[in-house]
Parts: structure tokens; C-alpha cells; sequence
């Protein structure tokens, strides 16, 4: 589907011109070498647990800027989401019409092209956002980035170590069996995170996410410029203009219909 949705994505602009956090920590009988840091570690992982779960539903207004093997796609964008797992993202022509649309309602995910009237809906018990940004980031961790939140993978272990590149740190979140599953950027005073990068059971990177940005809704920070690459040169750029959150949202918004038929 991947290829046929980006086909459309290019065809449409031509014509129309971190899994939830599992805080299950290590408890080990040894001697930390630096416990100011460990302990330092484990209060940031607290507060991230508590990040932003005020924000249950939103919308958004911006431009996104996609990448994926040599081929890119400049357009605006508008979005609204209902977290957990009830996310409408569209594509949008001159003049602010839809060209695609894209839904996630819990474990099911629909696809329009509004110019050609293709339709697909499918069942998507473990939803990710390859078909739509060619990265397979989870729904629910696009949820999170969205709403300002940290995905945190499920880890066994941690150590927060100095960024040797910068200068900075960065918190190191291990995986029983594959080691390092999550790095989390962190500025010199260790109070905010600017990136993330998160990988898979054989070490690859799977995503990684810097939050270039941000603005402060009724007291809460959420990112005002978003960008996701991942190790094989496809890329995102979501620029976050408008903002609302916790508005009324009705569940019919994440269930598309196909569209009528001309003829």
C-alpha cells in the first residue's frame, strides 16, 4: 500500500500544484558508580510519566514536508486527534480542500484520494504510520509526539551518560534482551528533552524524532516544528502553526466513508 499511496501523494501535488510507557525498572543489588545520576535518571523518567495527560484531544493547522527515496512533497497539513488511538490526518489542495485523507480509529485504518476517489480500509491491530510518512513509527507513538508527550519503550535498565557529540546528556533506556531500545537527548541542565531515538529488536534505529521548538498551550508545551527520520534517508517535517487542545471531538470524525460516486 506503501507505494501506492505515495504514487497518489505525488500524482494529487501534481495536479493540483514510544508504546506506551512500561515503567518497569531495573532493581539490582549492585552499587551505582554515580547514584546523583541514577537517581537524576529516574526522576526524569517520572516526570515524563506525567507529561502532558491532561491532553486528550487536539487539532492542528501547519505544513508538512516529506522525503522518501529522492522524492518529496511539500503541502499543508491539517490534523485532529483523540488519544489514545483515534487520529485524521489531511492532505490539503489550494483553496484548504482535502487531496487525501488518512484515519486511524482504534484498530481500523482508512485511506482516501479525494482527486481519483481511491478508497481502502483495512483492519490494523498494531497501526504505525508507514503507508502515510514511508516510516513505521506507531500510532501511538505519533500520539504522543503530537500531544507533547515522550513514547517510552518498555525497559529492564538505565543510565544517563554525558553526550560526548555535545553537550549535553542523554538517558539510555536498555531492553532485557536486545540492549539499548531508546535514547533520550536531554539538555545541559537535564530538564528538557530535544530529541528521542528509538530502535528495533536487532539494534537498528527505527525512528528518530527532534523537537525543533515548541509552544506553550494553557500551560503546556507541545512541539512547534516536529522532525522524523529514520536510517534509511526518509524523512518529515511537520510545522505546527495552530493548536488546539481538548476540544469537543465526536468518533464519527475518524471513520471515512468512501467517497460518492460521480456517476
Amino acid at each position: 500500500m506503501k507505494q501506492v499511496f505515495f504514487s497518489s501523494i505525488f500524482f494529487l501535488v501534481f495536479v493540483s500544484s514510544c508504546t506506551g510507557i512500561h515503567n518497569k525498572l531495573f532493581e539490582s543489588s549492585k552499587e551505582k558508580s554515580e547514584p546523583f545520576l541514577q537517581g537524576k535518571a529516574f526522576s526524569i523518567i517520572s516526570a515524563i510519566q506525567k507529561r502532558n495527560n491532561s491532553i486528550l484531544t487536539f487539532k492542528g493547522l501547519g505544513k508538512i514536508d516529506l522525503n522518501n527515496n529522492g522524492e518529496s512533497l511539500k503541502a499543508r497539513a491539517a490534523w485532529i486527534g483523540s488519544y489514545p488511538n483515534q487520529l485524521r490526518f489531511e492532505i490539503l489542495g489550494i483553496g484548504g480542500h482535502p487531496l487525501l485523507s488518512f484515519s486511524f480509529d482504534n484498530d481500523q485504518q482508512f485511506f482516501i484520494s479525494h482527486t481519483d476517489k481511491t478508497f481502502y480500509h483495512r483492519q490494523d491491530t498494531d497501526a504505525d504510520l508507514e503507508d502515510l510518512i514511508a516510516m513505521p513509527i506507531k500510532l501511538n507513538d505519533i500520539m504522543k509526539l503530537l500531544t507533547g508527550r515522550i513514547p517510552v519503550y518498555e525497559h529492564f535498565d538505565f543510565e544517563i551518560i554525558e553526550d560526548t557529540s555535545g553537550s549535553g546528556w542523554i538517558l539510555v533506556l536498555k531492553s532485557e534482551w536486545t540492549g539499548v531500545c531508546e535514547k533520550l537527548y536531554l539538555d545541559e541542565k537535564k530538564t528538557k528533552i530535544y530529541k528521542i531515538e528509538l530502535f528495533g529488536f536487532t539494534g537498528g534505529l527505527t525512528y528518530r524524532a527532534v523537537f525543533d521548538g515548541g509552544m506553550t498551550i494553557e500551560g503546556m508545551e507541545v512541539p512547534s516544528k516536529l522532525i522524523l527520520t529514520d536510517g534509511d534517508g526518509a524523512s518529515v517535517t511537520l510545522r505546527i502553526d495552530r493548536y488546539l487542545k481538548n476540544i469537543p471531538v465526536s468518533s464519527s470524525v475518524f471513520i471515512l466513508e468512501p467517497p460518492p460516486d460521480d456517476n
